[in-house]
């Protein structure tokens, strides 16, 4: 099979970084593209940057990196931001190679044709890179979205591309949508935050989807920027919220009095339900139905376990004497 690409040595110079790149999504929730610069100055701040700089330092850009004609002389990153601006923090710096076999002014690449369409060029590059490093969730959300309303490729193609389900198609899409608009109310755009989103349990994002009012107030205690953050952390701060959604008093103490603070809507959520400030009270039903169920094979087998008839015999003293306080 003929490939789509031509290798060539081109040179770093006429190299164009991807500004939709999904790595850097948070850069454009503020509603601008990010310009060149500024995705530089984010690959360079990265920590891995550092090592890569060391690595091709040593023996150069071993790996091509992949790009697009753009027919005038210009070069469009597809795979390879990150080498791409290594090489333009060595040049930029003046370094020498140690190596004279090693040069930073050039790159191997595979060069895509300027006619290659937009709608594969965009899944080809999330094939590319989501196979050299994984992206963060956040990262594929702002890929799918991108797929679906800057490409105008459909949900079912989409799937079928990136080996998901619609299911999780329209799950990134949705994710994606909040936390822009997320971004947009707290003016924070973290994407940290996505995982608020993502990690939500269903009881949570029904609670939030249910209208603007909910959703907005839950802007407000997910965000660190807010001052009456209440939910920190996606997985604890979720999974106590998600018990508080069970409760009236709860949820109302935590949602309108800003003293109140999520440990102590949980704690009154307890006080309210002796289930849930005494959870195994609800294995009560299921044991007796158990033992009630036994049959005579059962009853044979655990004739002889000393230990068994112990417990039975304390758990039924206990019962006893719970009963004899209730009444």
């Amino acid at each position: 099979m003929k490939a789509e690409y031509i290798d060539k040595i081109i040179p770093v110079s006429k190299i164009l970084l991807d500004l939709n790149n999904p790595r850097f999504g948070h850069l454009e929730l503020d509603n601008r593209k990010p310009t060149d610069s500024q995705m530089q100055a984010e690959i360079e701040a990265d920590k891995d940057t550092f090592k890569l700089i060391k690595d091709i330092m040593r023996v150069g850009v071993t790996d091509p990196i992949l790009v697009k004609d753009l027919g005038d002389g210009t070069y469009l990153v597809g795979e390879g931001n990150r080498r791409t601006t290594c090489l333009r923090k060595l040049i930029r710096e003046g370094a020498v190679p140690k190596n004279p076999n090693v040069s930073y002014h050039e790159v191997k690449a595979h060069v895509y044709p300027k006619d290659y369409s937009d709608q594969k060029w965009e899944l080809l590059k999330g094939r590319v890179q989501t196979g050299k490093k994984s992206w963060k969730t956040s990262d594929m959300a702002k890929y799918v979205w991108g797929l679906r309303y800057d490409m105008l490729i459909e949900i079912e193609d989409i799937a079928v591309a990136m080996q998901l389900s619609m299911k999780k198609v329209n799950e990134h899409i949705n994710n994606w949508n909040l936390f822009k608009e997320y971004a947009s109310h707290q003016k924070d755009t973290n994407p940290s935050q996505f995982s608020y989103f993502q990690e939500a349990p269903a009881k949570v994002k029904k609670f939030y989807n249910e209208n603007d009012t909910n959703k907005h107030k839950y802007f407000e205690m997910i965000s660190p920027t807010s001052g009456n953050q209440k939910i920190r952390g996606a997985a604890f701060g979720l999974r106590d919220f998600a018990k508080v959604l069970d409760d009236v008093e709860a949820l109302d103490a935590v949602m309108h009095n800003p003293k109140v603070s999520m440990e102590q809507a949980v704690e009154i959520m307890k006080q309210n339900s002796a289930v849930k400030a005494m959870p195994f009270l609800a294995r009560i039903d299921p044991l007796a139905r158990s033992i009630l169920n036994l049959s005579d094979e059962e009853i044979e087998q655990i004739k002889n376990e000393r230990e068994i008839k112990v417990n039975t015999k304390k758990l039924v003293r206990a019962c006893e004497q719970l009963l004899k306080k209730l009444d």
